[in-house]
């Protein structure tokens, strides 16, 4: 991270806002760059309790 120093943690180069959404066997995340729109990142993890007897 690009973080000088953890007293000032608001002032960095790259800050990212975004949301979760959790399906039955899915949870996706999707985070966008603050400044620069265009830079979105999505990540997808499957539950790995789906085939569980307990959940």
């Amino acid at each position: 991270m690009d973080i000088l120093d953890e007293e000032n943690i608001q002032i960095c180069q790259h800050t990212y806002t975004g949301r979760i959404t959790h399906y039955g066997a899915l949870t996706n995340m999707v985070f966008q760059n603050y400044n620069v729109r265009l830079e979105q990142y999505m990540i997808s993890v499957p539950s790995p309790y789906i085939d569980g007897e307990q959940k």
